[in-house]
């Protein structure tokens, strides 16, 4: 019986991978072939076709760094450490590789001497996400990217919120993570495999992850996890 479960475990892991290889790949993939076939049939159009494909090429490594949480995040037990939430998010930045970071204005509202207890590797997964998620989509519209990091605790929770100034979440991720929550699993969700992760992520370390719109625009992603003393 336990070989059995394992086996199911692992058959819904490798179906959630090739959803994500099979629906989120193919656009990028293909661009990056059309802009290569433009390159042949109009040399003089490098200068367009160029930063183009650049832009597909990345959007690829990014649903690939996406995959790689993702599998990490399946295999690893949770593990709760006494943690500076202000160290952690310097820690994910600082990790962070991607044409627009240099570009992006940063705004981080959390005092220095903010300390609790909770699975910090998750916590990285889903600051890593959110932050990797509003760069990709500045790269992709070409626009100043601009993010804010706040966190405080409210015994005995922390409360985190990520915002960004970019187009917001389509309303029919919001619609189809509601039916994730229901159905807990990322298997033809829809929602892509980046915020599935981290809505995954936050239910292992006992959370609540939340994806909203702002009124003035760009989307808040929210995070409120038990601070376990």
């Amino acid at each position: 019986m336990v070989k059995n479960a394992e086996l199911e475990v692992v058959n819904t892991q490798l179906d959630e991978i090739i959803y994500s290889i099979t629906h989120d790949f193919r656009s990028p993939v293909m661009a990056a072939v059309g802009f290569v076939d433009m390159l042949n049939l109009r040399p003089d159009s490098m200068s367009n076709a160029l930063p183009m494909l650049k832009q597909s090429l990345h959007k690829v490594d990014h649903i690939l760094q996406a995959i790689h949480l993702h599998h990490n995040n399946k295999r690893r037990e949770s593990e709760i450490n006494a943690v500076n939430v202000k160290e952690v998010i310097d820690f994910v930045l600082a990790s962070i590789h991607h044409p627009m970071l240099q570009q992006t204005q940063f705004t981080i509202q959390v005092d220095a001497s903010l300390n609790c207890k909770l699975d910090s590797f998750r916590l990285r997964i889903i600051l890593r996400q959110s932050i990797m998620n509003a760069l990709q989509f500045a790269f992709v519209s070409d626009q100043i990217c601009e993010i804010c990091i706040r966190a405080s605790l409210h015994n005995p929770q922390l409360e985190l919120t990520i915002d960004d100034n970019g187009p917001g979440f389509p309303d029919e991720i919001l619609e189809r993570r509601k039916s994730f929550i229901q159905r807990g699993s990322i298997v033809s969700s829809g929602l892509g495999i980046g915020i599935s992760t981290m809505q995954e992520a936050a239910q292992r370390m006992q959370g609540e992850l939340k994806l909203s719109n702002l009124d003035r625009g760009g989307a808040r992603i929210s995070l409120t996890v038990p601070n376990q003393l």
